[in-house]
């Protein structure tokens, strides 16, 4: 069975095994336009399409050919009837748009073959577009009378004059031609025709007497009709098809050269040699500001659907999209939850976005280093990416991240650590030592704390706490058990009575707590601070159940309190009923609202903060207003003035 070469004969399934083996593309380009009155207006893409598949054929499979582009620029022709001229900046785009979709399909190596003059700047900028938007693919471009080996070839067999005898429709591209198809070469028409006024610095020739030089380095296309009589420049009457058979091996060969070192050449690692760390500048990717609606976005979360930090962030999207809708703005999105908190079904969630040709995602990270590489692939697909729950971390320092929204996840363990201690007996507004009384909109973050707390160094405060973290090692509860402690450690009466992993989830919270009653008797606990408030839902049920749960805020009181991080309507009606002391707020309406925000502003070419902090801070009895239902957020302005 022969092996198919052709790209459109390919099906989807091939498509991917096509970029499995790393198969070399080519793309032949041409142009519609007069070559004299012996020539059909074929010449220059027929001649590169055949020159193309005949090479392709020598690899065996290895090398495909796309269907070719036959129309090219040539408006400075239109003088003579039957070309088809296509704007520089519309045949450039098109370009453009067929090699972006096979990077994007995933393959690596494309190598543009153009076959006729004038299309050469063009076909040049569009292969090195595409090296901008893909970094980790290799584009490359040449035109058939650069090969070498042609060059050689046609010297030896040259009978034309020189300058001039070879330009177009001449001895070159008529031997070519006759080679390929001399039913359709009228040579009775074919004359000599090199009347353009030729000098030391204006001149035109395919091939050269002393290579490379193949024309003056004064360039200028003047209107056709100035330089040609009969719209060839050359002589055609020296063709034979016994050259056009050598011009074409040797240009074959030459080819075959080229693919040959192409698809070996390796692909080396972008290294930024700027003295401070500066995000990729526009030119690094194609620019978003001319994208049709609707724009496209992704959300992806590793928590559950039901889940109320999968659900509230979704819900301020959808409030942001329709406030984006009256202002013309038309947004689609595209979300993904997770069954678990398994970092390997988010990547393949991203992976699925990626194929939706989104222009922008949403990512609430699992964790951070599993993720790195397909939120680079993201990146490099021109996908602008928002992190959200996470501020500027240093494992994505390389990453050109659109925007952070987010938290220092540190900073909000140590905010849990304070209200644990303000409960407990130090300075605060919790528990039964209560030296302020803040108002309902103020902020109790962690410079309230710290102005509490500092430099006063005699501090006595006691009781027994338990931690249940999320899933041990990951970043996020690393981080926060990392602040949780570093505060605590800070009063040696506080005795830790045990770390336990609840893995995020509220059912492994609920058997945790449990096995915390069963290992600790009564009074034996004063606090447990749950990491996030799905998991803490779990343990209140228990502590409930069990008649363990202390709802008088008050430490002296029987049972176990409770404290815990996120902020949902649910959690701040446990803590007007006091099932809950207090929470540390993690904004989950900020990071939908913004998120869609700062991914569509940054789709459109507006600027967007690099870093949205949320400022994590308490929640407790006396602010819950200052969070939901109508949590303040700012007026977004969508379109730029």
């Amino acid at each position: 069975m022969t092996e198919n070469i052709r790209y459109e004969k390919l099906t989807w399934p091939e498509v991917n095994e096509a970029v499995k083996e790393n198969k070399v593309i080519l793309l032949p380009i041409g142009s519609i336009e007069d070559h004299a009155r012996h020539l059909p207006l074929d010449s220059d893409s027929f001649i590169v399409t055949e020159v193309c598949r005949r090479v392709t054929a020598f690899f065996r499979g290895q090398v495909l050919v796309m269907p070719p582009v036959v129309y090219g620029y040539h408006p400075y022709r239109m003088d003579f009837p039957g070309g088809i001229t296509i704007s520089w900046e519309v045949f450039t785009k098109l370009l453009e748009e067929i090699t972006l979709c096979l990077a994007h399909h995933g393959f690596k190596k494309i190598l543009l073959i153009n076959g006729h003059g004038s299309n050469h700047p063009l076909v040049q900028i569009a292969a090195r577009r595409v090296i901008l938007e893909y970094p980790d693919v290799q584009c490359a471009m040449l035109s058939l009378w650069e090969i070498e080996e042609f060059q050689d070839a046609f010297r030896e067999v040259r009978e034309s004059e020189y300058p001039g005898g070879a330009s177009h429709a001449g001895e070159v591209e008529t031997s070519i031609y006759l080679a390929l198809a001399s039913e359709n070469v009228k040579m009775a028409e074919a004359t000599k025709d090199i009347s353009f006024p030729k000098s030391k610095y204006f001149y035109t020739d395919l091939a050269s007497e002393k290579s490379p030089k193949t024309s003056t380095p004064v360039k200028m296309m003047e209107w056709w009709s100035t330089l040609s009589k009969t719209g060839a420049i050359g002589d055609p009457t020296k063709a034979t098809k016994g050259k056009g058979i050598i011009l074409l091996n040797a240009m074959e060969e030459g080819l075959r050269k080229i693919i040959t070192d192409f698809k070996d050449r390796p692909v080396r690692e972008i290294k930024d040699k700027h003295i401070h760390k500066v995000d990729a500048p526009s030119f690094y990717r194609h620019s978003k500001k001319q994208i049709q609606h609707p724009i496209k976005i992704g959300y992806t979360s590793p928590e559950m659907e039901s889940s109320d930090v999968y659900r509230i962030p979704m819900e301020f999207m959808y409030k942001a999209i329709a406030d984006a809708k009256k202002a013309d703005l038309e947004i689609n999105i595209s979300c993904k939850s997770s069954p678990s908190h398994d970092h390997k079904y988010q990547v393949q969630s991203i992976k699925r976005l990626i194929q939706l040709g989104i222009d922008a995602l949403i990512i609430h990270p699992a964790d951070l280093k599993p993720l790195k590489p397909i939120i680079q692939r993201a990146i490099e697909s021109g996908i602008y990416v928002v992190l959200v729950n996470l501020l500027k971390t240093e494992e994505y320092a390389d990453l050109n991240i659109t925007s952070y929204i987010g938290f220092d996840n540190y900073i909000s363990g140590q905010l849990s650590a304070y209200a644990t201690v303000d409960y407990l007996g130090g300075p605060g507004s919790l528990g039964r030592n209560k030296t302020e009384s803040p108002s309902v909109d103020s902020y109790l973050d962690i410079d309230w704390y710290k102005s509490l707390y500092f430099p006063k160094h005699d501090i006595e405060v006691a009781g027994n706490v338990v931690i249940i973290e999320g899933i041990p090692g990951s970043f996020t509860s690393t981080e926060r058990l990392k602040g949780f402690r570093d505060v605590i450690d800070n009063f040696p009466s506080i005795v830790l009575k045990g770390i336990y992993p609840g893995y995020w989830s509220p059912k492994k919270a609920s058997e945790i707590t449990e096995k915390i009653l069963n290992e600790h008797p009564e009074e034996e606990v004063d606090v447990i601070w749950v990491a996030c408030n799905d998991m803490a839902f779990g343990v209140i049920e228990v502590l409930e159940k069990n008649g363990r749960l202390n709802q008088e805020r008050q430490p002296d009181a029987q049972g176990i309190a409770m404290i815990t991080n996120d902020g949902t309507p649910k959690s701040l009606k446990m803590i007007e009923q006091g099932k809950i002391i207090a929470e540390t707020w993690h904004g989950f309406p900020e990071w939908g609202w913004h998120g869609v925000e700062f991914a569509t502003k940054a789709v459109q070419g507006q600027s967007v903060p690099a870093i949205f902090d949320i400022v994590p801070r308490i929640e407790f009895s006396g602010n819950i207003a200052q969070f939901f239902p109508n949590p303040k957020l700012s007026e977004i302005l969508w379109r730029e003035s």
